[in-house]
């Protein structure tokens, strides 16, 4: 019986496991991957995993990341922010701007591009610091231009020199979503309802001048010109100092030809230009501005019916027609001259300003018994019709057949100047009529605006043949 126990008690014979698979270890089952040994038991390895297929998956797998990354970039988009909530709350949070660009300036030096975008809300700037010459290897000829609608991904950042601003530090991440395509117009085309619009157009410089504010800073006023009208354009000294030295010179010389890209604004109310971007100024040619004046006005005059004052009715104010009468009165006043005319049936007051004497044709010979002629618009003052100068171009005065040698133009007491010390009233007197009088300048301001139109309230108004 004890030998029974002894028997059943005996312990099992213990049987090798050979694991055959690939990879693992023989011995112990461990992964061994493609070493030749068991890093746990160190029995030998005889189905081991190639490199060549670790080396596979490994670059798979890394590409496969990549592509992933890639997409998740793409296609999940920053949020589209208004310009004016950005705040400097946000400061470093990643944000998409749309909005035309407003301003466009590349820093070659600093190989710095910086932008100006406007979105309707506001303005913010745009940096991309040392990326100039990567954003115009990946956009090539298809770089921002001012007035295009673009889309703008970047990182909000608040600086106590700049403020708040857009930093790009991805080129890529800028993307033209329009490009500016400015309708060509003519000067005709040029309404009030245009204003703010981008414009593109072909005209003349026909005269300038030089001016200076009551601060003392110098502008010019630019006259340009096409076959359907003139058009003004102010310029300050600060923007003419920016421009490029050819372009300038362009403007300083009559006669030029240009296309021009400008932008329609208003002063008093009238449509006027401004210019849009200097790199959209080309000469296209030079043109004679005594022959061009000649033959607008040729044209104009074939295009317009004469008339008489008589016959005139408010139904006719801003119509044009062509006029000629007898000078039979002269006031000066402010910075212009009121002419009264006679055509027969009626007489009627027309300004001729300073700045129209010399493109008048024959303005030396204005005096009492002149003929003037040519287009006038009508216009009204106080209910009164009156006629305006609209092309000093199309008008001209004769000699009349009186041979007076004297002009007395009368400084009228509305003006509140032209007075004396004795009070008594002065008057201008061409030279050999007798001793001429020192008159000071009439304190009434008189806006000469390019219309041409008297809407000061103090203006004297012409007396009435009697």
């Amino acid at each position: 019986m004890t030998d029974n126990r002894q028997e059943n008690s005996a312990p099992p014979e213990t049987q090798a496991v050979i694991v055959d698979e690939e990879g693992l270890c023989p011995t112990c089952g461990y992964f061994a991957g493609s070493l030749l040994s068991c890093p746990r038991c160190g029995a030998r390895v005889e189905k081991r995993i190639a490199v060549k297929i670790v080396k596979i998956a490994s670059l798979a797998g890394s590409v496969l990341g990549v592509l992933l990354l890639w997409y998740a970039a793409h296609v999940k988009q920053p949020k589209q922010i208004h310009v004016e909530d950005i705040d400097e709350r946000m400061n470093g949070a990643y944000i998409k701007v749309v909005g035309k660009v407003a301003s466009y300036v590349e820093d070659v030096p600093r190989n710095t591009l910086k932008m100006t975008i406007e979105d309707g809300t506001g303005k913010i700037g745009v940096m991309a610091f040392n990326k100039l010459s990567q954003f115009k290897k990946i956009h090539k000829d298809n770089l921002p231009g001012l007035g295009d609608l673009v889309e703008v991904a970047g990182s909000v950042s608040e600086t106590q020199k700049f403020g708040i601003g857009l930093f790009l530090p991805v080129p890529e991440r800028v993307r033209i979503l329009k490009k500016l395509e400015p309708k060509k117009y003519n000067i005709a085309d040029i309404k009030t309802e245009s204003i703010g619009e981008i414009v593109e157009i072909r005209v003349f410089v026909s005269s300038y001048e030089e001016k200076k504010t009551k601060k003392g800073s110098v502008f010019y006023v630019f006259m340009l010109s096409d076959e359907t009208g003139s058009i003004g354009m102010t310029v300050f000294d600060s923007v003419m100092e920016k421009m490029p030295e050819e372009t300038r010179k362009m403007f300083l010389e009559k006669g030029t030809e240009l296309d021009m890209t400008v932008m329609i604004t208003e002063y008093h109310g009238a449509p006027q230009i401004s210019i849009f971007d200097f790199a959209k100024i080309a000469k296209v040619g030079t043109v004679d501005i005594d022959a061009f004046q000649e033959k607008l006005t040729a044209k104009r005059l074939a295009s317009v019916k004469p008339n008489k004052f008589k016959k005139l009715r408010k139904k006719d104010l801003g119509e044009s027609y062509i006029f000629k009468g007898t000078v039979k009165g002269l006031r000066k006043m402010g910075k212009g001259v009121v002419v009264t005319l006679d055509d027969g049936s009626d007489d009627m007051s027309v300004v001729v300003w300073d700045t129209l004497a010399d493109k008048i044709k024959g303005y030396k010979n204005l005096k009492e018994d002149a003929v003037m002629s040519g287009i006038f618009q009508i216009g009204e003052y106080r209910d009164d019709l009156q006629l305006k100068i609209a092309h000093p171009e199309d008008v001209k005065i004769e000699p009349g057949k009186s041979t007076a040698a004297s002009l007395e133009i009368i400084q009228d007491d509305d003006a509140g100047a032209g007075k004396g010390a004795a009070g008594e009233e002065e008057v201008f007197r061409e030279e050999g009529a007798g001793a001429a009088s020192d008159i000071g300048e009439s304190p009434l301001e008189i806006t000469q605006d390019e219309e041409l139109t008297i809407e000061q309230e103090d203006r004297p108004k012409p007396k009435k043949k009697k």
